[in-house]
This record gives C-alpha cells, structure tokens and sequence, in this order.
C-alpha cells in the first residue's frame, strides 16, 4: 500500500445555495472540479470523487464512490473515500475549493514522519476539515463515531492523535492566501472568478 498517493474530493452536497451542482461551476472555460483533479494530479495518482451521482464523472479520468453511511455529510463522504483508497494517508478537499498549495502537500508529506492519525491546518483559529490528512486507519473509528449519533470532523480529530498545522507556519510556506476559499453562491464564484481573472 503506498503511503500517501491518494486525493479523495467530497462532491456529495446538494449545492442549495449555488442552484446548480457546485462541482460544475465554470472558472473560466474548467469546471471547477477538473481544476481541481487537474492540481491534485501533481501529488496523486490516485483521484477519489465520492458523489451520490457517479454518472456525471464518467467523462473524468478518476475513480468514484458514493456515501455508504448515508445522510452523514463530509465524514460520510470522507469514510466512503477511505474505503477505497490504495494509500494509508489522503488528502481530503471538497469540491467547491478551487485553491490548492503545492507547498502545503510538500509540508504534509513531511510531517507524516510523525505518525499521526490527521493533519489538519488552523485558519484564523479554527481548524479546518478539508486541506486535510486522514488516515486509512480511522476508517473504524469514523463508523463507530455515527454509529453513535456523531457526525462532526472535529470530534474525530479529538479522538485521534492529530497534527495541527499553525496560521504562522501556513501563511509562511503557502504562496496563495485565499487557500480555504469554498465557494457556496453565485456571488462568491463571480467575486473569485473577477478577482482570479484580474490577478
């Protein structure tokens, strides 16, 4: 099993506020999940997209999965991608994040010398889900925890041993500073995609 070769992008929400499937949305002429695979596609041989919709993905070079816990949110989805995955570690994003940092995965790479169950990121003091480390081995445990009535990221990451990545250290390796940018509303996608055009 290879240590970390394996991206699994959560695309299981029902895009309410957007109107229309968030994975699709056009930044510039791509949508945003082939710029999103497109991006992984330098770390990872291995492109999970957990989806309810599998047949929407067929045009893409990537395997698919759908929620085998249903109705349970991004740990749902996050439990179906491990189930799968050829790696032990995973780097987990959602599909409605256009931004990655190379030197962010570089960094994690690293730190997986540690040993840790996740490796998540601090952004203004909150500890982000996606942009994200997750180990195979929690597969158990997260069936465990929504076997129990708990479906929070955060209690998962309590309940492991997990390496938090500082605000100081992230905003000192990564290039972009708009890194957990999602994109929930057509006002949002046209406010990035102006601002990613006049850039």
């Amino acid at each position: 099993m290879k240590q970390f070769d394996t991206a699994i992008i959560v695309a299981g929400g029902k895009s309410t506020r957007m109107g229309f499937d968030k994975a699709f949305m056009k930044i510039g002429n791509t949508s945003c999940i082939e710029l999103i695979i497109k991006k992984l596609k330098w770390h990872f041989n291995e492109i999970i997209v957990v989806t309810q919709e599998i047949s929407k993905y067929n045009f893409i070079d990537v395997k698919t999965t759908h929620d085998e816990i249903k109705n349970a949110g991004p740990i749902g989805g996050l439990h179906a991608g491990l189930k799968i995955s050829s790696s032990i570690y995973n780097y987990l994003i959602a599909c409605d994040m256009p931004v990655l940092s190379d030197e962010l995965i570089i960094h994690m790479k690293k730190l997986l010398s540690l040993r840790p169950d996740i490796i998540s990121c601090k952004n203004n003091g909150f500890i982000e889900p996606f942009h994200a480390v997750y180990s195979k081995h929690l597969t158990t445990r997260i069936e465990v925890q929504i076997e129990g009535g708990e479906y929070s990221l955060f209690k998962l990451m309590l309940k492991s041993k997990t390496k938090i990545i500082s605000d100081t250290k992230i905003k000192s390796i990564c290039k972009s500073s708009n890194l957990f940018t999602n994109l929930n509303t057509r006002q949002e996608l046209a406010q990035f995609t102006a601002e990613k055009v006049n850039n």
